[in-house]
């Protein structure tokens, strides 16, 4: 049985990680789209994170939101100044604060082109620093939240890569791998694709998975 696993961009992960036919003992999850982070400890929940208790904005970032990570205080107190030279109405400047955090950043703010993975891709190809440089912020945003994972649980014998990105993006698991040690080791030709997988070099210390989320009818 695997020591622990740890489930990237995940979507309904454990579901599905839970009818492996090994499953981990102790497992982690970052759920990009909704920050819900939670580990597994012997096939049991241990600890769950909702928005309302560990901010969304204090995640892994979705698509239009404002980082891929922490904010600093800093960064809200300047957007509220500058909505504050039209607003005076306090209301109203925390809605438009959400707005821009909420869906006018992430992504889509620091490229200024998309927040779909598969826009920024073609961006990059056409040399587009912008759109480069957002893929970048993720990328090492969703590496340092499993390297975190990692140090609090003690290891890891297995990595998931699931959800959208997760499941359909080979270029992203490439880069977020190249970001954590040297103990996992992608496969270059089983990682291109999109579909259930193992991905990892068989000589890799730490096995490397795509699992596709449940589907939902």
């Amino acid at each position: 049985m695997p020591h622990w696993a740890c489930a990237a961009t995940a979507h309904m992960a454990f579901p599905t990680i839970h009818r492996l036919s090994a499953c981990p003992g102790r497992a982690a999850q970052a759920h990009r789209r909704a920050s819900w982070k939670w580990r597994l400890r012997r096939g049991h929940p241990q600890w769950t994170g909702p928005e309302y208790l560990h901010g969304p904005y204090a995640s892994l970032g979705r698509h239009q939101r404002l980082t891929h990570g922490d904010i600093d205080p800093g960064v809200l107190l300047f957007i509220l100044r500058r909505i504050a030279r039209s607003t005076t109405n306090a209301a109203e400047a925390a809605d438009l604060l959400e707005a821009v955090v909420s869906k006018k950043a992430g992504l889509l703010g620091v490229s200024e082109i998309s927040s779909d993975m598969r826009d920024l891709r073609n961006a990059i190809s056409k040399g587009n620093a912008k759109a480069q440089l957002a893929v970048e912020m993720f990328t090492k945003s969703v590496a340092k939240w499993i390297a975190g994972y990692a140090a609090e649980l003690g290891g890891m014998d297995m990595l998931v890569f699931t959800g959208g990105i997760g499941e359909n993006d080979f270029a992203t698991r490439t880069e977020v791998c190249a970001r954590l040690p040297r103990c996992i080791i992608l496969d270059a030709s089983r990682n291109n694709v999109q579909c259930a997988a193992v991905i990892s070099a068989d000589h890799s210390p730490v096995m490397v998975r795509v699992i596709p989320p449940p589907r939902i009818s």
